[in-house]
């Protein structure tokens, strides 16, 4: 996502959240069969790869920048410090 590839996965671990929807496929985990009709469709349709892969790309540095999640930390630490201080 991060450099720009569209994305075929399985749904496990923490995959789910990040590959939302328009942002690639998920394909049945342990099923080989489901991941060669996934890298088919992908490998078919380059219109549609780009548009995943732009959407990735646009989900990550939208909701992972370096300066939002500094931002985010620092809020969720100063409302952990402001709520043990009662």
């Amino acid at each position: 996502m991060a450099n720009g590839s569209p994305v075929v996965s399985t749904p496990t671990g923490s995959i789910p959240a990040l590959v939302l929807d328009g942002c690639g496929l998920l394909v049945e985990p342990g099923s080989v069969e489901s991941l060669a009709c996934g890298l088919a469709l992908a490998a078919s349709n380059p219109a549609q790869t780009d548009s995943w892969a732009h959407h990735a790309y646009r989900r990550l540095g939208d909701e992972f920048d370096g300066g939002e999640c500094a931002r985010r930390l620092s809020a969720l630490i100063g409302a952990t410090a402001t709520s043990e201080n009662r």
